[in-house]
């Protein structure tokens, strides 16, 4: 999963059995989901506080409840992208689908990679059209002026308010005008000279600084963007004005929308594959196809699909299973030998010349990447590089329910640096993160890999010590005492440390054991501090 914080899920489905086993699914891929079992409570559900950010229903809802209709209702109130479960996938079936929802379905009992496939796909769809819809909405309601012209007789066919408000026109004006009355600047023939390289094919925009004039009389400075588009008999002509007193304002504007479409872009490269269904061969490539895989269109056309996705070697998910869409991650191998990963979609489409598979995929290895890199500063202390309180206690409650299981011990250690408010007041903050760092990174040397240090706040930290006893904790802890004890921080010097150990004991809770062991810390504190206390209150 990706791209987006943590997103709910609301599954509509009469049967609860049904709705639990969607709900699991996803849940064990990072949503939030909630269960409606009838239309009042969906409806409720989609349009209150909270709302979710997808629908997951299902279109048969049982009892005269139609899911279509429902979903109808739905949309009426609220814009969110909505996804069917089906058991049927007849084309009446699915026509039914596309007259409701641009966001697909899912057919029931398909696999679950299939289920979580298509609702990361439909939140991105629903994302990519909400911001389209948001530029259509700012290039109409833009202060910019836009014109659309002919390149003949230079007057206006269409203009956007923002023309309209900044020349003082009503927009029924404009369009009985021409360019040139409001380019005091130009006559007919000099700004027909300045189409010219346009019309002959030289260049493709034109960009200059002019004075516009509005209907009061007064001139503003603006700069021009022409272009021509073929369109009809003569083409058309755009000019983009922006009135230069806002320039500072509105290319930063710009310049935003420009990076937002060019990361869009970057992290949505399609590649596409038209394969024969029965051979494998590819019969088409696009050109971002071949680029990922650093090779020609001419050298991949007519070779098998699976010589470049290897982990389908000798098997389609679709004429194999009969099954008319597939997602799945895979890997793709380049020319160069490398292996990148990508989601890949494959589907079923039947045309004049017989049936053929349209593979379709995306680089998702950069945005793997960055779902670890984002991960790993969830889960860790910004400063130490220790982790955090939050993924400590959850650590611990996964051991605690392993140790119900297997019987297995695990012990805890609490440590707390000794008088460091007086270190942070003598020598400063810095050499008080200083010392944290250098305690962390002493510690985490002589820890397992399995082990869990986190930071618990402050300068107090813990250690979760999987399958080890209280009186092996105990060595460890005299051992990290006694190596803090005699380290030389920078700018500091000798710092010491209290330690608290303690270990499971039946029917423990995080809190019990958590509280045990910061009983056991204060023991040590209360003991003249540089020392190890083991157990705590019962």
């Amino acid at each position: 999963m990706d791209w987006v914080p943590e997103k709910k899920i609301l599954i509509v489905e009469d049967s609860k059995l049904q709705a639990q086993i969607a709900a699991d699914i996803l849940s064990r891929h990072g949503y939030t989901t909630e269960i409606a079992l009838t239309a009042e409570e969906t409806l409720q559900k989609a349009s209150g506080p909270g709302c979710p950010d997808l629908i997951l229903m299902d279109i048969d809802l049982g009892e005269g409840m139609d899911g279509t209709a429902l979903a109808k209702r739905i949309q009426q109130v609220k814009d969110v992208p909505l996804v069917f479960l089906t058991a049927i996938s007849t084309q009446e079936a699915l026509e039914q689908v596309r007259s409701v929802t641009r966001y697909g379905y899912v057919l029931k009992g398909a696999p679950e990679h299939v289920l979580v496939s298509t609702v990361e796909m439909a939140l991105k769809l629903h994302e990519a059209l909400s911001l389209a819809q948001m530029y259509r909405r700012i290039v109409e309601d833009s202060l910019t002026e836009v014109y659309i012209f002919h390149p003949g007789t230079l007057k206006f066919l269409a203009v956007n308010r923002g023309a309209s408000e900044n020349l003082g026109y009503a927009e029924e004006e404009l369009l009985d005008m021409n360019i040139l009355q409001l380019m005091p600047e130009f006559d007919r023939e000099s700004f027909r000279a300045l189409l010219a390289p346009l019309q002959q094919g030289q260049k493709e925009k034109i960009i200059f600084d002019a004075k516009h004039r509005r209907k009061d009389g007064s001139l503003y400075p603006v700069e021009a963007h022409l272009q021509l588009f073929g369109h009809g008999k003569d083409g058309i002509g755009v000019a983009f004005i922006m009135d230069l007193t806002e320039r500072r304002k509105m290319e930063e504007k710009l310049r935003q929308q420009g990076e937002f479409l060019q990361s869009l872009l970057a992290a949505l490269p399609v590649g596409i594959f038209i394969i024969d269904p029965v051979s494998h061969r590819i019969e088409k490539v696009n050109l971002e196809a071949a680029a990922m895989i650093g090779a020609a269109p001419e050298e991949i056309a007519g070779r098998s699909c699976w010589e470049f996705f290897i982990q389908s070697a000798g098997s389609c998910p679709i004429t194999a299973s009969n099954e008319e869409v597939d997602r799945s991650e895979r890997l793709l191998r380049r020319k160069d030998g490398r292996e990148i990963l990508v989601l890949k979609t494959v589907k079923r489409v039947r045309t004049d010349s017989g049936e053929k598979l349209v593979e379709t995929f995306i680089d998702i290895s950069e945005r793997k990447h960055l779902e670890e890199e984002l991960y790993r500063l969830s889960i860790t202390d910004p400063l130490t590089g220790a982790y955090n309180r939050r993924y400590f206690l959850e650590m611990l409650a996964r051991e605690i329910e392993r140790t119900r299981r297997t019987g297995h011990p695990f012990a805890l250690i609490m440590f707390d640096l000794d008088h460091f408010k007086g270190i942070n007041d003598r020598f400063g903050h810095a050499a008080g993160d200083r010392v944290l760092k250098s305690m962390v990174a002493a510690f985490k040397e002589r820890l397992r890999r399995t082990d869990c240090l986190a930071r618990w706040g402050g300068e107090e930290f813990v250690i979760l010590l999987p399958e080890t006893g209280v009186e092996g904790a105990a060595a460890l802890a005299e051992e990290l005492r006694q190596k803090l004890s005699e380290m030389e921080i920078p700018g500091v010097g000798l710092v010491t440390a209290s330690f608290g150990v303690t270990g499971y004991r039946p029917g423990d809770t995080v809190d019990a054991v958590t509280q045990r062991v910061d009983s056991a810390l204060y023991r040590a504190k209360g003991n003249g501090r540089n020392c190890v206390c083991v157990g705590g209150p019962p």
